[in-house]
C-alpha cells in the first residue's frame, strides 16, 4: 500500500515531475477529469475545490488562487475557499496575506462548527513565521476537535518543544519545564496513535535525550532509524510514480465530491480509476472501502475497511469502524479478531 507518509514526500516530487512530458500529461488529464464533472454540476462548490486543489498540487498557484477567488464569490458562505486561499498564499511564502485570510476565516466560523482545518493552516503559518506561541494556541484547539490525530499531536509536541527551548534560553525555567512535559505527552500520543510515525519517534528521542533519559532516547532514535530505512526503500520504488500521484489523487477527490452529491456509483468508478492509475494507493483504498460500506453495511465490508485503515496506520479510525461493526454484528469473529490485532499493535506487539 502507498501510505500517506510517502504521499507527502511524493507530492513534493510532483512539482519536479510536472516539468516532464508525463507530468504535463497527468496534470492535463486531471484538469480534464474535473472540468468534465463541473460541466455536469456547474454550481458545485465541492468540484470547484477539487479543481483548485489540482492546480495547487501541481504548483500552479496563480491558477489555484483564481479558482478559489471565483469560488469565494460564488459561495460567500463557504469558508473552505477562504481557507484554501490562505493555504495557497502560505505555499507561495506570502505569510501576511496567508495569516490575514485564515484569521478572517476563523472569525467567521459559527458556534458548533469545526475550526480544525483553519486552525491547522494558521498553526503552519505561525510556525513558518517563527511565532510558536501562537501556533501552540491553534494546535491545542485543533487537538480537542474531531478524531484523534497523530499529525496534530506531533506538530503540537514539536512546537511546544521549540517554545520550551526558547524560554529556557531566556531563563524562564519553570515555564520551559511545563511546556517540555506537555511536548513529551503529545509526542508520546503521536507515537501511540501511529506507531510507524518516524518523525515523531525522532522528535521524542531528541526531547528525551535533552532531559537526560538516555536509554529511552536511544530506543526512540533506533525506532526512527529503522522506520526511515524502511521508508527509504519504499520511496525509491515510488519515484517512478510521482506523476501518477496527481492523477490518482484527483480521481480520489472526485470520488469524495460525487459521493457528497449522492452519486455513489460514479464515486466508486473514480475510486477504481485511481487504483488503475496507482495500484494500492491508500486514499483510494480508504475511499473505496468507505463507499462500499455505505452501500452495503455488511460485516465483511466493516472488516475490509478496518484492515485498510489499520494498514494505513489510522488506528483511531480503524477502532471506530470495528466498534461500529461490532455494535451492528455483536460477537462477529473477524471483527473481534481485528480488534485484538489493533489492541496488540497499540501495545507494541507487531
Amino acid at each position: 500500500m502507498i501510505r500517506l507518509g510517502s504521499i507527502v514526500y511524493l507530492l513534493g516530487q510532483v512539482i519536479l515531475a510536472a516539468s516532464s512530458q508525463e507530468g504535463f500529461d497527468a496534470y492535463d488529464r486531471s484538469v480534464a477529469m474535473v472540468r468534465a464533472e463541473i460541466a455536469r454540476h456547474s454550481r458545485s462548490a465541492e468540484l470547484s475545490l477539487v479543481l483548485g486543489r489540482v492546480h495547487f498540487k501541481a504548483a500552479r498557484f496563480a491558477d489555484a488562487l483564481r479558482v478559489y477567488e471565483e469560488g469565494q464569490r460564488a459561495h460567500p458562505d463557504d469558508l473552505r475557499f477562504v481557507t484554501r486561499l490562505g493555504r495557497t498564499y502560505l505555499a507561495q511564502g506570502r505569510l501576511k496575506p496567508a495569516i490575514d485570510s485564515l484569521e478572517r476565516a476563523l472569525k467567521s466560523i459559527g458556534p458548533g462548527s469545526s475550526s480544525r482545518a483553519v486552525r491547522l493552516s494558521l498553526a503552519d503559518a505561525y510556525t513558518s513565521s517563527g511565532e510558536f506561541s501562537k501556533a501552540i494556541v491553534h494546535l491545542r484547539a485543533a487537538a480537542r476537535e474531531g478524531t484523534p490525530s497523530a499529525e496534530i499531536r506531533f506538530k503540537l509536541g514539536r512546537a511546544l518543544d521549540t517554545e520550551s527551548r526558547r524560554l529556557r534560553s531566556q531563563g524562564e525555567e519553570a515555564m520551559a519545564r511545563t511546556l517540555a512535559a506537555e511536548a513529551r505527552q503529545n509526542l508520546e500520543e503521536a507515537v501511540r496513535l501511529r506507531p510507524s510515525y518516524a518523525d515523531a519517534h525522532y522528535a521524542l528521542g531528541r526531547l528525551l535525550a535533552r532531559s537526560g533519559e538516555k536509554d529511552l532516547a536511544r530506543k526512540r532514535l533506533e525506532d526512527f532509524r529503522r522506520l526511515k530505512r524502511k521508508k527509504r526503500g519504499v520511496d525509491e520504488k515510488q519515484l517512478a510514480v510521482t506523476s501518477a500521484v496527481l492523477e490518482a489523487g484527483t480521481a480520489v477527490d472526485l470520488a469524495r465530491a460525487l459521493s457528497s452529491l449522492g452519486e455513489t456509483k460514479q464515486a466508486l468508478d473514480y475510486a477504481e480509476r485511481a487504483l488503475e492509475v496507482l495500484p494500492r494507493f491508500e486514499p483510494a483504498l480508504v475511499v473505496r472501502g468507505t463507499l462500499l460500506l455505505q452501500a452495503r453495511p455488511t460485516a465483511a465490508n466493516y472488516t475490509n475497511l478496518a484492515v485498510t485503515l489499520f494498514e494505513a496506520g489510522k488506528l483511531a479510525e480503524c477502532e471506530k469502524v470495528l466498534r461500529t461493526g461490532l455494535a451492528r454484528y455483536p460477537g462477529h469473529e473477524d471483527l473481534l479478531t481485528r480488534l485484538r490485532v489493533l489492541e496488540d499493535a497499540r501495545k507494541g506487539k507487531r
